[in-house]
């Protein structure tokens, strides 16, 4: 038996660098740790990920970034926590 694949795409792959969740304090610049995205034969397709953040830094709360590669996707979460305050006793 031999088989055919005619029209085959590569394989697509995306990879966060880093944790898949992070923590910053509110305020605070949130420095993207990477990603990068290549096809089965390690052509690089990282300019072609779609990226899509609903990011607020100036807001507690948990937010999303999500990466898209044709039809693979990744998320990262992103906890953004209050400053502590610091009292003088």
């Amino acid at each position: 038996m031999i088989l055919l694949f005619l029209n085959r795409k590569p394989t697509q792959y995306l990879v966060l660098t880093g944790n898949e969740t992070i923590t910053i304090y509110q305020e605070t610049d949130y420095i993207e740790p990477g990603y990068s995205a290549y096809d089965s034969k390690q052509n690089d397709l990282s300019s072609e990920v779609d990226i899509k953040s609903n990011l607020n830094i100036n807001q507690v709360g948990e937010y999303q970034i999500t990466y898209t590669l044709g039809k693979v996707t990744k998320t990262r979460i992103i906890k953004v926590i209050p400053v502590m305050k610091k009292y003088n006793f």
